[in-house]
């Protein structure tokens, strides 16, 4: 995900929960930009991510890692902890077989 059109931000209201990928926990993310068409395309950062649903759902799951996860898992954990206080919602990292009560 890279970017998503203000315009369609209301239709995120009252959701319980949102499941979204992960791929770069920097805060630019790996955006690029297509030199034929001009269209961005790549991935958003996960403080991008997490500012922007925060407002929407109490709770984000995160899944689609990229390799920077698996570095140091413990350190991800710890920092996916503190953005999600920061922002005032529960993250969670999804994984195989996650199962969910919603």
């Amino acid at each position: 995900m890279v970017w998503i059109e203000k315009r369609y931000h209301s239709r995120f209201k009252d959701l319980h929960l949102i499941i979204t990928e992960g791929s770069f926990i920097r805060k630019g993310g790996m955006i690029r930009r297509d030199k034929a068409t001009g269209k961005i395309y790549g991935h958003a950062g996960i403080p991008r991510i997490i500012k922007l649903f925060a407002d929407y759902s109490p709770r984000i799951i995160l899944t689609h890692f990229g390799s920077w996860l698996y570095k140091d898992i413990k350190k991800a954990h710890k920092t996916i902890r503190e953005l999600g206080k920061e922002h005032k919602v529960e993250i969670k990292i999804g994984y195989d077989g996650m199962q969910l009560d919603v």
